[in-house]
């Protein structure tokens, strides 16, 4: 249930476009990851996710991806991809798991079988499975 959908992802992108607009207009999951969502979550101690959708959304589109590449690139891929963009509710690793946890706290979540990983149980609850590739590298 830690779903974020299209629209809330666009939204998140246009935060994206205005703080780095000056200079680095092609940031990294990774850099979003650290300058944008980190910051917005750290007070919460929640996911991005769970702050935007605290009751929680139920997903139905598992994404994966890799952190590398181009965040807004990533984000409109998937809206060019889904005609339903704007109300699908993905489940995407760095929206869902809370970013601002300690390791030790992050790998109770994660659990000690893959097989139990919140990543293993949003698989199973979502009716599509998505892979993006990085068109940047």
């Amino acid at each position: 249930r830690w779903g974020i959908t299209g629209k809330q992802l666009m939204e998140l992108a246009h935060q994206v476009e205005e703080k780095f607009q000056d200079g680095n207009d092609n940031p990294t999951v990774y850099q979003v990851v650290d300058e944008v969502i980190k910051p917005l979550c750290r007070a919460s101690s929640v996911s991005y996710s769970v702050l935007l959708n605290p009751r929680g959304l139920k997903c139905t589109t598992f994404v994966t991806h890799a952190w590398f590449e181009s965040f807004l690139e990533f984000v409109d891929d998937l809206a060019n991809y889904f005609g339903d963009f704007e109300t699908r509710v993905f489940w995407i690793c760095f929206a869902a798991n809370p970013q601002t946890w300690p390791l030790d706290e992050l790998n109770v979540l994660l659990g000690p079988s893959a097989l139990q990983s919140p990543f293993a149980i949003a698989i199973q609850q979502c009716q599509v499975f998505v892979v993006v590739r990085n068109r940047s590298k």
